[in-house]
C-alpha cells in the first residue's frame, strides 16, 4: 500500500513511467462484469492514442510558439529587454562615436613669443645679441657627425654642413644693431659685447640674474653683407666663401647656384631647452628683422607655424580602435539585458507552475526547451540586425570595413551570440526561484564578464609584449589561460571578439604578422566556433537538467551544491 498524490501520477504518466505491480479489486461481482462487458470500440479516440508514436514533439513545438508569441504581445518588459533597450544603448554608442570620432591628425601650431614670461614687462623677453662694432666667428657651428664623405668606388665626394666653403676666422659684425632693432614686439634687444660661442654662452650664464623675465633665447650674427676676415681685412667674406665652394663643390652640385648662397647675413641661435619649441620661433624673429632692415618696412611679419607630419597608417588604425571603444563599451552593456529576459522568462514559468502544468499535460522536456529556444533565436533578429544596420548607417569604420574581412567576422560573431546565450541563460535559470534575481544575475554577470575579462586579456598581452626582445612569457601565459576559461561563457566571446577587430591593428603589431584578419584564432575564429558549440551543447544541457530536476537524489545533489556556492552550509 503507498499513498502518493495525483500530480506524481499524472507526472509519471507524462515521463513514460508505469506501476511495477498493479492489482485489481475484487470487491464485487457487478464491477468485474462491466469491466469485462466494455467493448473497446466504445473507447474514446484520445484514450486509444499512442502518445509516443503520434508525433506530438511537432504539435507541442508550435503550440508552445503560438504561446510565446501571445505572451510577447502582453509583455511589455519583453519589449523593452529584448528590442529596445539594447537598441537604445547600442544607438548611443554609434553617437558617441560619430561625436568624438575625428581627424587624429595634429593641427598645426603657431609660435608666438608673447606667450613666455606673461605678466612681466621691462623687458618681457630680452633678446641678447652681439652688438657693432666687433668681430664674431664667422662659421662657429660644427657638423654633429660628418662634414665630408668620400665613396671611392664611385669615386664620388659629398659635403655637409657647407663644409666646402669652411672659413676657420672671425669676421666683422657692422649691422648687427640696425637689424636686431627691427624684431618684433615683446621682444627686447640687449647687447653684448662678446666674439664667440662660448664668450657668448658665459654673457648669458653672468647674466641671468640681471632681468626679472627668463632669457628664453639669444641672437648673435655670423657675419653680414660688408663682413671682413679678422686675419685679413682687404677680402670680403661673401667672396672668400663663394671661391672656396667654386673651387671644391662635390658631385651632384651646381656651383653657380649653390656656392653665392654661402654669403649674406649669417647669425647663430641661443636657446633655452626648458622652452618649447624656442628654437626655430627665435630663428623666425631674426629672419623678421633681416627682412624688415632690408626693406625698410618694419610692418612686414613672418609667422612662425608648426605643421606637424600626418599620422602613419598604424597611428591611424589606433586612433579609430580608440575612438570605437565607447561604442564596444555600450554594445557589451547592451547586449546583457537580452540574456536577462531569455532567463527570467524560464524561471517565472516555473514559479507560476505553468511549467509544471505542461508537464502533466505530456510536454516533452525536448519539445518545451527547443520551442523556447526558436522563439528566443527568433526574436533576437530584431536587435541583432538593428545593430547590424546602425553599424553601416553610422559608417563604424572598424566594425564594417572589408579590410581583413572585419566585417563578416562582425555580423557572424553578433549573429550567433543570440542562439548561445539563450541556451546559456536556460541552463543558467535552474539555479533561481526568482525570475527577477535571475535577470539581475544573468545581466549584470554578462557586463561583467563581456566588458572585464577582454580588457583584462589585451592590458595583459600589451604588458607581455611592451619589450618584444624580452616578452614577458608568464603575462603572456596568463592572457591565453584567461581567454580559454572565460570563452565558455557567452558574453565573453562576443566582447573579446569585438574588442579585437576593433584592435585589430593593434595585434598585428603585436603578433608580427601582416597576413593577420578577422577569421585569425587570435582575433575572433575561437570566439565564433564556441558560440556555435554553445548553441548546441547549452540546449542538450539544459533540456537533461530539466529530466534531473523530478529526480529527488539529483535535486539533493543540486541543492547542495547551490549551497556552497551562495555560502547557505551553515
Amino acid at each position: 500500500v503507498s499513498i502518493t498524490t495525483l500530480d506524481e501520477v499524472f507526472l509519471l504518466v507524462a515521463r513514460g513511467g508505469k506501476a511495477e505491480k498493479s492489482e485489481s479489486f475484487k470487491s464485487s461481482q457487478q464491477l468485474n462484469a462491466v469491466a469485462e462487458g466494455t467493448d473497446d470500440a466504445e473507447k474514446s479516440a484520445r484514450s486509444r492514442m499512442d502518445l509516443d508514436k503520434e508525433g506530438l514533439f511537432g504539435t507541442h513545438v508550435k503550440s508552445l510558439f503560438r504561446k510565446r508569441a501571445a505572451y510577447f504581445r502582453r509583455d511589455k518588459k519583453a519589449w523593452c529587454c529584448t528590442t529596445i533597450l539594447p537598441s537604445i544603448f547600442v544607438l548611443m554608442g554609434f553617437v558617441i562615436f560619430k561625436i568624438q570620432e575625428g581627424d587624429n591628425n595634429y593641427p598645426s601650431v603657431t609660435l608666438d613669443i608673447d606667450k613666455f614670461n606673461g605678466g612681466i614687462e621691462d623687458p618681457q623677453n630680452p633678446v641678447v645679441f652681439n652688438t657693432a662694432p666687433s668681430n664674431y666667428t664667422c662659421q662657429p657651428g660644427n657638423c654633429v657627425y660628418f662634414s665630408e664623405l668620400d665613396v671611392p668606388e664611385t669615386d664620388e665626394t659629398y659635403f655637409f654642413c657647407g663644409s666646402q666653403a669652411s672659413v676657420d676666422d672671425s669676421c666683422s659684425i657692422t649691422y648687427s644693431d640696425d637689424m636686431i632693432e627691427f624684431i618684433g614686439e615683446p621682444a627686447t634687444p640687449e647687447p653684448a659685447e662678446v666674439s664667440n660661442t662660448k664668450e657668448s654662452s658665459m654673457w648669458l650664464d653672468d647674466s641671468r640674474d640681471q632681468y626679472p623675465a627668463s632669457q628664453y633665447g639669444a641672437v648673435f650674427y655670423t657675419h653680414d653683407n660688408s663682413s671682413v676676415l679678422e686675419s685679413n681685412s682687404s677680402v670680403l667674406y661673401s667672396d672668400f666663401v663663394e671661391e672656396e665652394c667654386q673651387s671644391n663643390p662635390g658631385d651632384y652640385v651646381d656651383p653657380s647656384t649653390v656656392c653665392p648662397r654661402f654669403g649674406g647675413v649669417g647669425y647663430t641661435i641661443s636657446y633655452n631647452y626648458t622652452a618649447l619649441h624656442v628654437s626655430p620661433l627665435f630663428q623666425g624673429y631674426a629672419d623678421e628683422a633681416i627682412v624688415r632692415n632690408y626693406l625698410g618696412d618694419d610692418s612686414f611679419s613672418a609667422a612662425v607655424v608648426i605643421d606637424p607630419l600626418p599620422i602613419t597608417k598604424v597611428e591611424s588604425g589606433f586612433g579609430a580602435a580608440e575612438d570605437a571603444t565607447a561604442t564596444w563599451l555600450l554594445v557589451v552593456l547592451s547586449f546583457p539585458f537580452i540574456c536577462g529576459a531569455y532567463g527570467s522568462f524560464v524561471v517565472s514559468e516555473r514559479e507560476s507552475k505553468a511549467k509544471h502544468l505542461q508537464t502533466v499535460a505530456g510536454v516533452k522536456p525536448s519539445a518545451y526547451w527547443f520551442s523556447t529556444f526558436l522563439w528566443d533565436t527568433m526574436n533576437y533578429q530584431f536587435p541583432c540586425w538593428i545593430t547590424i544596420m546602425l553599424m553601416y548607417a553610422f559608417d563604424i569604420t572598424v566594425l564594417t570595413t572589408t579590410n581583413r574581412d572585419a566585417n563578416s567576422g562582425v555580423i557572424v560573431l553578433i549573429l550567433l551570440y543570440g542562439p548561445a546565450a539563450a541556451s546559456f541563460s536556460y541552463c543558467v535559470s535552474f539555479m533561481f526561484k526568482n525570475a527577477a534575481l535571475c535577470s539581475l544575475f544573468i545581466i549584470v554577470f554578462g557586463f561583467l564578464v563581456a566588458m572585464g575579462g577582454p580588457l583584462a586579456i589585451f592590458i595583459l598581452v600589451i604588458l607581455g609584449n611592451e619589450d618584444p626582445s624580452n616578452k614577458k612569457d608568464n603575462l603572456i601565459f596568463a592572457a591565453d589561460f584567461l581567454s580559454w576559461a572565460l570563452r565558455p561563457f557567452p558574453p565573453f566571446c562576443l566582447g573579446n571578439g569585438l574588442l579585437n577587430v576593433i584592435n585589430i591593428d593593434a595585434w598585428e603589431y603585436l603578433e608580427g604578422d601582416d597576413n593577420i584578419s578577422a577569421w585569425s584564432e587570435t582575433i575572433l575564429l575561437a570566439d565564433v566556433l564556441f558560440l556555435l558549440a554553445e548553441s548546441v551543447v547549452y540546449l542538450f544541457l539544459a533540456m537533461q537538467l530539466d529530466i534531473w530536476s523530478s529526480n529527488p537524489r539529483a535535486v539533493s545533489y543540486w541543492n547542495g551544491f547551490v549551497s556552497v556556492l551562495t555560502c547557505k552550509c551553515f
